[in-house]
């Protein structure tokens, strides 16, 4: 084992300095003799060496007792600017409420749940408030409305034109289109421009136009504007860099003091950054990936912590940064990206779903009272909010027939009903713009037999 011997030492008091005892101890136990240290004092100089050997890892102590109240009104030695340190997070902050002040204050709707559809909309325009763009596949699901309304029928044919191995089917149109609604007009007299007949061949590439033309109606610039602050998405981004740099900024201090150097700040910031992110913005999915985010950013605000104890003013400088970067977060989340005009609209909407949903069997049986049929109205709208599946489930007790409008030879059953209701939105929508994939004008649209 290695020891230390002919240990000196010399410390310089201040000039004033009155010294009441002087102590000392190897690993802090004050049990040395007299002569185990020789020291003197001069000119508020102490000196001495140790006369007894160390051994390796052993700590050598002097304590210095000053009199009482001596360290009264002594200022310290801590650099106030480092509350600095706090500027821009609080920056940050005051600039995300000014935004949510502006945005998000009066935009809150409470939800009630109801089974009335919103504001008597058809299913094209509750698939378009609901998600906010409209797909080709969206506006086909107003032929089923349009079928409900009267206006036409859907024939199935065991042979002839098919797509894949479904059977055919072709649109007659039962009476002209009366509504208000340019969209469905649009659809409905694009298809029976030519005939009361309409087969999947008659509108094969010669259709393209005329749903780009629909969609248009619906999806465009001017709509979008009502539904979305559209300066909200950049300002977002904006502040994801704002906040990045609040949190480079949180870890200067405790990486410094951990490893005396500036290097490992970019690292460490990102990576507790990551972990916010994780935990906090991000559309994480999964509570594994939740945990991951918590530890990640526990982990390095833990050693930030733990680096700065005994430095009091530090880890209430730190532990201010993270509540107000945490604040902002908040606030950050609760600016909506949606108007006023989209948030109502929204959770008009979610309520109708909810209302859905929540309906029992017998609550349906009811409704098919009033209307015989009351299942088959509600369709449309199902597959405008992707709960089919979850509606059907709930009518197999009860609808025991095809819709007037479906004429066919196959023997009922439900979910046979449904895969055809299905297969007539894609199988049209595909047909309809062939001739836009041959242009390559448009983006591919998933097809999809439902067996």
């Amino acid at each position: 084992d290695s020891v230390a011997s002919n240990v000196n030492f010399e410390i310089t008091l201040p000039e004033d300095a009155k010294i009441n005892n002087i102590d000392f101890a190897i690993d802090d136990k004050y049990n040395l003799l007299k002569d185990d240290v020789t020291y003197s004092i001069e000119d508020n100089v102490i000196t001495g060496y140790l006369n007894v050997m160390l051994n390796e890892n052993q700590k050598f102590t002097i304590r210095v007792e000053f009199p009482n109240n001596y360290f009264i009104n002594v200022s310290d030695n801590f650099n106030y600017l480092k509350f600095l340190y706090l500027l821009f997070p609080l920056i940050t902050l005051v600039i995300i409420f000014m935004y949510w002040w502006k945005y998000a204050r009066n935009n809150k709707f409470k939800q009630e749940v109801t089974n009335v559809i919103p504001n008597n909309y058809d299913p094209v325009e509750i698939s378009y408030l609901y998600k906010g763009f409209s797909e080709e596949n969206d506006l086909i699901i107003d032929l089923i409305f349009l079928a409900n309304k009267g206006y036409l029928s859907i024939e199935e044919n065991e042979d002839g034109y098919k797509l894949d191995s479904q059977n055919t089917f072709k649109f007659i149109k039962n009476k002209d289109y009366d509504g208000n609604n340019a969209v469905q007009k649009l659809l409905f007299e694009g298809i029976f421009k030519e005939s009361d007949i309409v087969e999947l061949k008659d509108i094969e590439y010669g259709y393209s136009s005329k749903i780009i033309d629909t969609k248009k109606m619906i999806d465009n610039k001017e709509n979008k504007l009502k539904l979305f602050n559209v300066e909200i998405n950049k300002i977002k981004k904006i502040f994801l860099v704002l906040l990045s740099i609040c949190v480079l900024v949180l870890n200067i201090e405790p990486v410094k003091q951990l490893t005396n150097s500036y290097l490992l700040i970019p690292v460490l910031a990102f990576l507790m950054a990551l972990g916010i992110a994780i935990m906090s913005i991000f559309d994480t999915k999964g509570t594994s990936k939740k945990i991951f985010g918590f530890i990640l950013f526990f982990a390095i605000a833990f050693i930030s912590v733990y680096t700065l104890i005994g430095q009091t003013k530090l880890i209430i400088i730190y532990l201010l940064q993270l509540i107000l970067i945490f604040v902002t977060i908040f606030l950050y989340k609760k600016i909506p990206i949606r108007t006023l005009y989209g948030n109502k609209n929204l959770v008009e909407i979610n309520a109708f779903k909810i209302g859905l949903l929540s309906m029992s069997p017998k609550e349906i049986e009811e409704k098919q009272k009033e209307n015989s049929n009351y299942f088959y109205d509600m369709i449309p709208y199902t597959f405008a909010l992707g709960i089919t599946d979850e509606w059907v489930i709930k009518g197999k007790s009860i609808v025991k027939n095809a819709p007037y409008w479906h004429i066919t030879k196959e023997q009922f059953d439900l979910n046979k009903e449904i895969r055809f209701f299905k297969n007539v939105i894609f199988t049209t929508s595909k047909v309809m713009i062939k001739a836009i994939y041959a242009k390559n004008e448009s983006t591919q649209i998933e097809y999809k037999i439902y067996k």
